[in-house]
This record gives C-alpha cells, structure tokens and sequence, in this order.
C-alpha cells in the first residue's frame, strides 16, 4: 500500500485507437514481469503527455486524485485480472476498452471507500460527451508518491496546522 496519484483520461476517437494499439504493442515486449527500458520511458513520455494536455480534446474526460490507502492491485488494472499493466520507470498504466470491468477492493463484505470513490470517477468518464465520442478507451495512470498514510498519521495531522500552511500564506 502506498499514498499514490490516480490519474484517470477518456480518449475518443482516433487517439484512442493509437494509444490502444501503442499499449497492444507495449504489452507484447513485456519479458520475465519487465519491460524494455525504451518502453519504459515511453509509457511515462506519453503519461506527461496527458497530464499536460488534460485540457484538450481528444481528452473528453480528466481526474486526478490522490489515494492515501489503496494498493497497486487495484489501480491502474481495476482489478482485471486480464489487463495488462504497463510499468514506467515513474508511472503504471493501463488502457481500457469498453465496457470496462472493475472489481471493487471489499472489506467486511463492503467495498473499500476508495474503490467507491474509483467507481464514480469511471461513470462519471464513461458518460462524458458519450454522444459525440463513440470511440474511446479510458487510460488509467498510477503514480507512487509515498508510503501509506496510517489512521493515527491522519487523525494527528488535523490537530494543527501544517508548516506549509503557516509559510505560504504569511504576508511578505
């Protein structure tokens, strides 16, 4: 488990196809559970590629989180167990095809907050400009930013006000 940013994109028309095609390619050199050091870099070119252009179509739908708790099971395959998961040196990734499966993280036979949170972002792409954008595949990205963040780590850091806080908004 680890605190991580879920980067989730809806690309229509003639980009889905390519990045379809480009990660069919990319799952094809996949050897012993690693990738080439090309396709590697690769992956994470084309994850700050979308980051970057979140704003523009073909993109019809951008979110990005963090998650202080789920593991890497469950995002960036949504636990698929047939999807391929891409590494990158900084970033996994996956590209989905509709319909999309997903299989929530359960606990106590409920499933996990952040599995519901994940679920209503994909409605939420899957419905976006659905009308015009018959087309598309929604790419998930996974970034690892740090360990996971306990309960008490949670409950203490309410009790007062971080440092940033107190630097970035006093006046100069």
């Amino acid at each position: 488990m680890a605190t991580q940013r879920v980067t989730l994109a809806k690309i229509g028309g003639e980009a889905a196809a390519y990045i379809e095609r480009q990660f069919r390619a990319w799952a094809r050199t996949k050897h012993d559970h690693n990738f080439p050091p090309e396709v590697q870099a690769a992956l994470d070119k084309l994850a700050e590629a979308l980051r970057a252009h979140a704003a523009e179509p073909p993109i019809v739908y951008f979110s990005e989180w963090i998650d202080m708790w789920s593991m890497g099971d469950l995002v960036p395959a949504l636990g698929d167990q047939k999807a391929v998961v891409v590494t990158g040196q900084r970033y996994e990734a996956c590209c989905h095809h509709p319909p999309i499966a997903f299989k929530a993280d359960i606990i106590a036979d409920e499933p996990t907050q952040e599995s519901v949170w994940l679920k209503h972002r994909l409605d939420e792409a899957e419905d976006a400009w659905e009308e015009l954008a018959s087309d598309w595949i929604i790419v998930i990205l996974r970034e690892p930013l740090g360990g996971l963040v306990t309960d008490d780590e949670l409950v203490s850091s309410l009790q007062d006000n971080p440092d940033w806080l107190a630097t970035s908004t006093s006046p100069s």
